[in-house]
């Protein structure tokens, strides 16, 4: 079967003929283009294309369009399946790198891997195991830049109780980067992402927690924030945007964490509630006097702000929905040191619009 999704206007991302992540056009850009090949006699299915990939349950790594070939097989009896994707990344806004003149042709090329395993083998426990490998083909730029070899590690568990859900995902990374003056700083990092959810007649609950580490700017040969490829964590509206507007974080948890409540009901059939309370910190000390800020000068700060959300979404007829979005934050002293601002009043957003599906 093969699929085609596209996307026509303003599109300010991207050079044209780009083939970097997520990245196909200027004005009218190839979303999705993929074939995919799943004979009915075999447990397995093949992908190739550009096509929506996560390479972790809830967006943490990579969480994007990508141009690459997945492969999934089922191993029968086991309940267990196996996963890759090779994706490639080649970004053509050529530079000229060592100033002679001529715009050099090397200058991001990258080779990204997905290994995983799902299994269920052990009712009510389901797991899933990946390896996620970004390896960059152009080590020898001397200058700064995001190339980087870096590996991730990740386990996920999920299980469920009667009407308790509860599901963590713990990731480690390792790998070296350049930048400039300086080549080979190690990088390691840290992140998980906790959530339990209980589901009562009229209404449901879910709790979360998620963490991940941060730069620490005492040191000069590691790199301890969290590396991620192009993530899309989207836990709210603001801070860690799922649904367009402001970002704070630009749906990244490196460096950041946050504790989370939601409800969420539906008074009647089609029609949903959910009521949000966010509150986010950074996991690592803001040094004022490092970055040069002048309004909380010799002052650290980690608390990052409170936001609630209201959201309302109605499923009008079939292939029609209506949706409106609320969010408001409370910035604390964390989030006015890293923007160097005086401005301590809130930000708030509503997002209103209608999806029709054909």
């Amino acid at each position: 079967t093969g699929f085609i999704g596209g996307e026509v206007g303003d599109i300010t991302f991207g050079v044209a003929n780009a083939g970097d992540l997520g990245t196909d056009g200027i004005v009218f850009e190839n979303k999705n283009l993929y074939l995919d090949w799943h004979p009915r006699r075999y447990t397995f299915k093949l992908r190739g294309g550009l096509y929506p990939v996560e390479s972790d349950p809830v967006g943490l790594i990579l969480s994007n369009d990508v141009a690459g070939l997945h492969g999934e097989v089922e191993l029968l009896g086991t309940q267990t399946s196996l996963y890759a994707d090779f994706i490639k990344a080649v970004e053509n806004s050529r530079l000229d790198l060592d100033g002679d003149g001529l715009i050099d042709n090397d200058y991001n090329d990258r080779d990204i891997f997905i290994l995983g395993a799902r299994s269920s083998i052990v009712d009510p426990l389901a797991l899933e195991m990946f390896l996620i490998a970004d390896i960059d083909n152009t080590q020898d730029t001397p200058v700064a830049n995001t190339e980087q070899d870096t590996y991730w590690a990740g386990l996920f568990a999920r299980t469920s109780i009667a009407s308790i859900k509860v599901s963590t995902l713990v990731v480690a990374a390792y790998g070296k980067r350049t930048v400039t003056g300086q080549a080979g700083i190690h990088i390691r990092g840290w992140a998980v992402d906790s959530r339990l959810s209980y589901d009562l007649p009229f209404v449901s609950i879910e709790a979360i927690f998620g963490w991940a580490s941060g730069r620490d700017p005492n040191s000069t040969t590691t790199d301890e924030d969290f590396p991620t490829i192009t993530p899309f964590y989207g836990a709210s509206g603001i801070i860690y945007a799922n649904f367009g507007g402001f970002n704070l974080t630009g749906s990244d948890l490196a460096g950041t964490a946050h504790t989370t409540l939601k409800l969420r009901t539906t008074p009647w059939e089609d029609f949903t509630v959910e009521a949000q309370a966010m509150w986010a910190w950074f996991t690592e000390d803001r040094d004022v006097a490092g970055n040069g800020n002048v309004n909380k000068f010799n002052d650290d700060a980690r608390g990052l702000g409170f936001e609630s959300d209201l959201n309302l979404a109605w499923k009008v007829t079939e292939g029609f929905k209506a949706f409106a979005r609320t969010s408001i934050f409370f910035p604390d002293e964390g989030h006015l040191v890293e923007f160097d601002t005086r401005r301590h009043g809130a930000l708030a957003q509503v997002i209103a619009g209608a999806q029709l599906s054909f």
